[in-house]
């Protein structure tokens, strides 16, 4: 089983930057408003915050901003001011906070909320909307069954559609094309990181896909439905993957621990490929959605689909 602390030359800095670092992340997705999801999203939220309390979460970043900027008190009452009942209606709702000191910098702690409401391109365009938590590398070791419960829990607040934990690599958006490249060069080789691309990543999933499986991959009611229910799933997955109730929908678990895996030394997460196998029928749809990578060095569309399809069993 092979972890991120067992792989040198993960991290990538720029100009005294750290512009890339492992993490343990998990990603869910909906079709529903935030608005109409506004108590499950602030409870989200509240575990975020407990995880990093707000004295640690240094930047933050709105749908408004080019850049970030430094967080204060008033930071975090946004997001309840903003889905209070009888507030404006937004037409986007963005809020990233993070634990980097330097904002250029590939952040410990991440929180990023995003969804698309009515009036909005991503609405009128059938965009996900999206919960994204990053967390320190090490905690998927040292800490696996605490991630577990905490995505269990996640399951059980937010009406997720589709969603996955698991190794991720965390990239700077101001270092896109370096970190980007690099951590696509790293990903292609130990396939069990994810890299979470904001927008393109809601556009593939929408309201009928998914971008990736992970460590644990939450299917929500109608993706379950959709693969013929509970007793067709388990019998087309090995019986060492674990399948439980997840709120509404299923999680499915690859392992005691999160894997990275190595193609190079034919570790290739055998587990993982089984996920990724039930569930390529209903990825194809968002594939073809897919935008082009454009920091991939080479043929970028070409790149963009051996990104997304890495784990394919013929891969």
């Amino acid at each position: 089983m092979i972890r991120p602390e067992d792989v040198p030359g993960l991290e990538l800095i720029e100009n005294g930057t750290l512009v890339v670092r492992p993490a343990f992340a998990a990603t869910l997705f909906t079709s529903e408003s935030f608005y109409a999801a506004a108590g499950p999203v602030l409870d989200c939220y509240d575990m975020f915050l407990k995880l990093c309390p707000p004295e640690r979460l240094k930047q933050y970043l709105t749908e408004t901003m080019d850049q970030h900027q430094r967080t204060s008190a008033r930071t975090f009452t946004m997001l309840r001011t903003w889905l209070k009942p009888g507030a404006p209606r937004r037409e986007q709702i963005f809020l990233e906070l993070t634990s980097a000191e330097n904002r250029e910098e590939a952040p410990n702690f991440r929180l990023e909320l995003s969804s698309n409401e009515r009036g909005s391109v991503g609405f009128s365009s059938g965009y996900a909307n999206s919960l994204h938590i990053v967390l320190p590398a090490a905690w998927g070791n040292v800490h696996a069954d605490k991630m577990r419960d905490m995505v269990m829990h996640l399951a059980g607040l937010f009406p997720y559609s589709f969603g996955y934990a698991g190794y991720a690599l965390e990239w700077s958006a101001y270092f896109q094309e370096e970190a980007c490249s690099h951590a696509y060069a790293k990903g292609m080789r130990h396939v069990g990181f994810d890299i979470y691309h904001n927008g393109n990543d809601e556009k593939i999933v929408g309201h009928d896909s998914l971008n990736t499986v992970g460590w644990l991959t939450l299917i929500g009611p109608a993706m379950v439905q959709r693969l013929g229910g509970i007793d067709k799933i388990r019998a087309a997955l090995p019986e060492a993957i674990g399948m439980s109730s997840a709120g509404a929908g299923l999680m499915l678990s690859t392992a005691d621990a999160p894997e990275i895996g190595d193609t190079n030394r034919r570790d290739r997460l055998p587990a993982y490929r089984a996920v990724y196998s039930l569930l390529e029928p209903i990825a194809q749809a968002g594939f073809e959605r897919s935008g082009a990578l454009e920091f991939l060095p080479g043929d970028v569309e070409q790149n963009t689909l051996r990104w997304l399809r890495r784990l394919r069993s013929s891969g």
